[in-house]
């Protein structure tokens, strides 16, 4: 898409090992196993 010059990034969980995509939307923070962690 035209005016996106950033990546998201993926972002491996510490408890299940799944890899959830991250993107930087000014929270910084993503759940996954029903916690928020931050990346």
């Amino acid at each position: 898409m035209p005016g996106l010059s950033r990546k998201d990034e993926v972002y491996t969980c510490a408890l299940c090992g799944t890899q959830v995509k991250y993107v930087k939307d000014g929270g910084g923070v993503l759940k996954c196993c029903d916690r928020p962690m931050r990346a």
